[in-house]
């Protein structure tokens, strides 16, 4: 079962300074999205897709790495 609550501190830690807090966090998304549509759901309702669109710019390549897992995850 799905909880929003779940993502939201996700989507936070995002934009976090630590760049490890940034890779653990999207590759928690890409593992709370993997076959669960309602996390896919909220997900857009977040605008999730665009903030990690924005990591794959990121100075550290393993947080693009996990950007990217979880984007293709996503879809």
């Amino acid at each position: 079962m799905f909880s929003e609550r779940l993502d939201e501190p996700l989507l936070a830690q995002l934009a976090d300074a630590d760049a490890l807090v940034r890779r653990w966090a999207a590759l928690a998304l890409a593992r709370l999205w993997d076959d669960c549509d309602e996390a896919k759901a909220a997900a857009v309702r977040e605008r999730a897709p665009e903030k990690l669109c924005a990591l794959l710019t990121d100075q550290v390549v393993e947080v693009r790495a996990a950007a990217l897992l979880a984007l293709g995850t996503f879809v």
